[in-house]
């Protein structure tokens, strides 16, 4: 059998073709870094926590959500709050503030119940941070909420349990 000049052609066409992408292939790349203040490189770096605060009527409560260690951030991703009333007929809306123990405000919202025909607020407030909320090291993140009944048979006696959760991660200051 004899080879035929395009045959060969072919043949040399695919080597080098295949040469080049494999030459590619292995070259190095540049280097890509992260910041410094990434997830930082501790035994358990991912933090969770959470909790359940009763609400008494037209009152402020006030609770540490979570500490920053004293040589780690911590930055706060995700917080979910949840509430429940034994008034059905009553509405009731909680103002959240979010506040470093070092007085930095970081964060306000509304959750709260609604009666049945109010769905100007949701029961449910989910809030998933992008960048997140930074609480420095050594400080801690502090919850005021204030439970705030405006429409329906409302009664002093109503009780309000708001339930909390929160992840977020420590990184190098």
């Amino acid at each position: 059998m004899q080879t035929s000049r395009f045959q060969l052609g072919l043949t040399t066409a695919l080597s080098i073709g295949l040469g080049v992408t494999l030459t590619l292939a292995l070259s190095s790349r540049d280097a890509v870094g992260y910041p410094t203040a990434a997830i930082s490189t501790g035994s358990n770096p991912v933090i969770s926590s959470g909790g359940t605060l009763g609400l008494p009527a037209d009152d402020t409560v006030t609770a540490t959500l979570a500490n920053a260690p004293a040589d780690q951030d911590l930055i706060i991703t995700d917080i979910v709050f949840s509430g429940t009333s034994n008034y059905s007929s009553c509405s009731e809306r909680w103002p959240v503030t979010l506040t470093t123990s070092g007085g930095d405000v970081v964060g306000q919202y509304t959750t709260g119940i609604g009666s049945s025909n109010d769905y100007s607020f949701p029961k449910t407030l989910a809030l998933h941070l992008l960048s997140g909320i930074r609480v420095p090291a050594g400080e801690s993140l502090e919850l005021a909420i204030y439970r705030d009944a405006w429409g329906g048979s409302c009664s002093s006696t109503r009780t309000a349990t708001t339930r909390w959760g929160l992840t977020g991660y420590l990184s190098q200051p």
